[in-house]
């Protein structure tokens, strides 16, 4: 790792001293070298919403097109003695020598160790190579790194390639085009869509978002990427050793700055961005179950397949009539952590009101969770309240010394210490005997210390949202 660093430093260095602009060189350093560390946030925004992310992070994308290109260049190969092993071989280094120069992250390993499987397999010929290389590389990946199988890049990238594996075949003999370069377009669409198909529940389940113009995004980017990875390699070679033509360097630089052009036009598109979708893990391994049942009905129709597609669907349903009426009958309370702030949330049902003084655009990461998790309505009242109500429960909010007299509180009774007030906890304590005492992030911290020791002391249960995050009460 040590090594590969060193190389890709002395490459990132050489690129520097060319002509490319700042945010050339960085989609660059992440295109080439997976690095993404000084992509811009807005950059990054970007290519999320236009659907093509996968593209700045080194993958089984750009390996497969980077094997793809070796296999044609050395076709020739085939034509002489033991040439299928040399191909082999030199397939594989090459291959192993990009994962190294790129850093060896996990996915690029994770993609080289998949294709050099598949490249070795094709040596026997067998029917089913690909299927059993991609499961044999699985298998490799586990031995080395069992917790790999829930990593999210691991999930989705091996989802991606059984997707286009499986569901590809169906839907380009759908349609037969005439042209070489309709073919090409129907290959890439065809291709796009059978991963997306493949990785979309799961897609839903971790990121809550799904970018509807990812087609179209995907065919343009997709169809410039092979182009842009090999004259990308050529650029490094000759940038590495000095010999890079300055012609060379701008043609480059234009036609990354038009990629980056057409991602934030896509990207504009706000309103074909479905965001906040809400899908559990049972709905996530329910839809799964039904895009296998329609798969291998189109491959061998039987009413036995048909059935359990009906079958998983009647599950569906329910999975969702049932979320629909734990969501009704919900009652909670949240006191959020937030420095300097006191922000208090109240759901009942499918209404959620936050309680804060400050806009509502501050909020916007911390309710963001709540509405991909459930689908309600997010109320804001600008004001904070004295007293709360939750079931049984009094929460009553403490900052300032109005409060100080108030003697015989019960056990009911729920304290929140808002905006540091100078308030003697230990006499306060003496007379009173509240259910617990929460100090939410408006408080100093040498206050919110000193509370806990008195609540110790004198035996009341303490929670400081600072220490142990949000406070939820069901």
């Amino acid at each position: 790792m040590g090594i590969a660093e060193t190389i890709r430093f002395k490459i990132e260095k050489s690129l520097e001293k060319q002509s490319f602009s700042p945010e050339v060189l960085s989609v660059m350093k992440a295109l080439l070298l997976g690095q993404r560390k000084e992509i811009t946030k807005n950059t990054l925004a970007n290519y999320t919403n236009a659907g093509v992310i996968h593209v700045l992070a080194i993958s089984g994308l750009h390996l497969g097109i980077l094997l793809m290109f070796i296999n044609f260049i050395s076709n020739p190969l085939l034509h002489v003695k033991n040439g299928k092993f040399v191909k082999v071989i030199i397939v594989v280094v090459i291959l192993w020598s990009f994962a190294f120069i790129s850093g060896l992250s996990a996915s690029v390993a994770r993609s080289a160790t998949m294709f050099s499987f598949i490249t070795i397999a094709k040596l026997f010929q067998k029917k089913t190579f690909s299927e059993y290389s991609i499961i044999s590389s699985i298998f490799v990946l586990l031995l080395i790194n069992p917790m790999d199988l829930f990593n999210i890049g691991f999930q989705l990238s091996y989802l991606a390639v059984f997707g286009i594996i499986w569901i590809y075949p169906l839907l380009f003999n759908l349609w037969t085009p005439k042209y070489f370069i309709l073919m090409k377009l129907w290959q890439l669409t065809v291709v796009s869509i059978s991963a997306q198909i493949a990785v979309l529940p799961l897609s839903i389940y971790y990121f809550h978002q799904f970018p509807m113009l990812f087609l179209i995004s995907n065919l343009v980017i997709v169809s410039l990427l092979g182009f842009i990875l090999i004259s990308g390699i050529l650029v490094i070679l000759l940038s590495s050793v000095d010999a890079l033509p300055e012609f060379i360097a701008l043609s480059y630089d234009f036609i990354i700055n038009k990629m980056n052009s057409f991602v934030q036009w896509i990207s504009s598109f706000d309103q074909f961005v479905l965001k906040e979708i809400s899908l559990n893990k049972l709905q996530t391994i329910i839809w799964y179950l039904i895009i296998i049942g329609c798969v291998r009905s189109l491959y061998r129709f039987k009413g036995r397949n048909f059935l359990f597609i009906l079958i998983y669907s009647a599950f569906l349903q329910l999975s969702l009539i049932y979320e629909k009426y734990t969501t009704d009958k919900k009652d909670s309370l949240v006191i959020f952590h937030k420095t300097k702030q006191t922000i208090i949330g109240k759901q009942k049902g499918k209404e959620f009101t936050i309680y804060n003084n400050q806009k509502e655009s501050n909020l916007t990461y911390l309710i963001s969770p709540i509405k991909k998790n459930e689908d309600i309505k997010i109320n804001y009242k600008n004001k904070l309240p004295d007293i709360l109500r939750h079931k049984e429960n009094i929460v009553l909010l403490i900052n300032n010394s109005d409060f100080f007299a108030i003697e015989g509180l019960n056990k009911n009774v729920i304290v929140i210490l808002t905006n540091s007030p100078k308030l003697n906890l230990d006499r306060f304590l003496q007379s009173n005997t509240p259910k617990m005492i929460i100090a939410d992030g408006s408080n100093y911290r040498s206050y919110i210390n000193k509370w806990q020791k008195t609540c110790k002391k004198q035996k009341t249960p303490f929670y400081s949202t600072e220490k142990n995050g949000a406070y939820i009460l069901n």
